[in-house]
């Protein structure tokens, strides 16, 4: 007799073990696809412009970082787009630079805001980078972002990001996190599907964002997302050079984690919703029918998986839930190393070669991000920080997302832009 209270169980269960499949074969076309070696005839002009309201002192790190770079001096500039609001010592530190960079007062603040100051009234360079003032560029990485503008149809180029940070087991769970995502990212730019245009060094085609309005000042909670899905809708592309780097301060208390992935959030949502009607339009068909409804998938099981897990942990009757981690976003990692610890409470059944199947995507997953990324990785200390951040971090960012869906769908809005360093 057929028990039907397992159905739901492996129900989930065969839902995840189908998207850890799909991703898995997507991260291995993207691992196995040539890198096209590429040479620079001529180069373009890129600014640099770095928004900054109360970075302070690691400012200067991030300006000399941008002066360090390894492209012909008289080919970029750097622009110094300060807050009206910016503190003194944003001021002061800034000031140090003035006869390398152009140290700019903008007479409002938004990040959003100064971007377009700065794009309306100075950068007249073909190519424009966005960096945050928390973020360091390593000295090839615009030489190897730029080659990617040949293709007229790119309109953005982002870099892989990496956690300068990792001290405190907030910010070192978020260094296996953002090495993840390296492999991740650039299985969506193959797809011509990568929304994000972060700023820890994402690079813009300046005509294009001029003539698409510059950046959205009206309150969006992720003006690098909107961007994004601007440039995406519009007919171009967001590629990735997972060989160019730049290095980010992450938040080191999971207090402000929360704070800035509650905002990253709600600001998944509201542009969802924001360009919802162009991203199903036919000319995006990849993006709208395939790549955001998998996404959201993703995140419901996420969420899903939160629930069961706090109904095992608070109901002793729940306790056969403790079977159902699951994967979270767009990497079957998470789930299969999780449903590796569940697997324990099996007998050899279909539980079991479930958890198997999925603990063997996991490694090929894991060595695919690591592969592309070119990390170095210390098999105890990180193998150690990877299954931390299986078992505890992807609940956390569950919690985040239920939580942030539950207050977006009250309030209707997002959070505002701000530190959480």
């Amino acid at each position: 007799m057929v028990d039907l209270s397992a159905i739901p169980g492996y129900t989930l269960i065969f839902a995840i073990l189908v998207l850890s499949f799909f991703w898995l074969f997507i991260y291995r076309d993207s691992a196995k696809s040539k890198e096209q070696k590429r040479t620079l005839t001529k180069y373009p002009s890129v600014a640099v412009i770095i928004p900054t309201i109360h970075e302070g002192k690691f400012l200067g790190n991030c300006i000399q970082s941008a002066l360090n770079l390894k492209y012909p001096k008289t080919k970029y500039k750097i622009y110094v787009a300060l807050n009206r609001s910016s503190t003194e010592e944003t001021v002061k530190t800034a000031a140090k630079f003035a006869r390398k960079a152009k140290i700019i007062n903008c007479p409002m603040n938004g990040k959003a805001k100064v971007m377009n100051y700065v794009l309306n009234n100075f950068a007249k360079e073909d190519l424009f980078l966005v960096l945050d003032a928390d973020t360091l560029l390593e000295s090839k990485m615009v030489m190897r972002l730029v080659p990617l503008f040949e293709n007229k149809e790119v309109g953005a180029a982002v870099p892989s990001v990496q956690v300068l940070n990792a001290k405190t087991v907030a910010s070192k769970l978020q260094k296996y996190e953002y090495i993840l995502s390296v492999i991740s990212r650039k299985s969506l730019s193959d797809m011509v599907a990568l929304m994000i245009a972060h700023g820890a060094g994402t690079m813009f085609r300046t005509g294009l964002v001029k003539r698409l309005g510059g950046f959205d000042e009206k309150n969006n909670p992720t003006e690098d997302l909107e961007m994004g899905l601007r440039i995406l809708t519009s007919g171009y592309r967001i590629e990735t050079d997972p060989k160019a780097l730049s290095y980010t301060m992450v938040p080191e208390t999971f207090g402000k984690l929360f704070e800035q992935r509650k905002r990253w959030s709600s600001g998944f949502f509201f542009n969802i919703i924001k360009y919802r009607k162009r991203i199903f339009e036919r000319s995006n068909s990849r993006l709208g029918l395939f790549v955001v409804p998998l996404l959201l998938f993703s995140t419901m099981l996420g969420i899903v998986s939160l629930i069961l897990l706090l109904n095992a942990v608070l109901n002793p009757v729940g306790n056969f839930f403790l079977q159902q981690y699951l994967l979270i976003k767009n990497t079957s990692l998470d789930f299969a190393f999780s449903s590796l610890f569940a697997g324990l409470a099996y007998s050899i059944n279909g539980g079991t070669i479930f958890t198997s199947l999925t603990t063997v995507i996991a490694v090929f997953t894991l060595y695919y991000a690591l592969k592309y990324s070119e990390i170095k990785f210390d098999k105890v200390k990180d193998a150690i920080g990877i299954v931390g951040y299986i078992f505890f971090y992807i609940f956390f960012l569950s919690f985040v997302w239920l939580y942030t869906a539950i207050a977006f769908l009250v309030y209707r809005q997002g959070f505002s832009w701000k530190s959480t360093i």
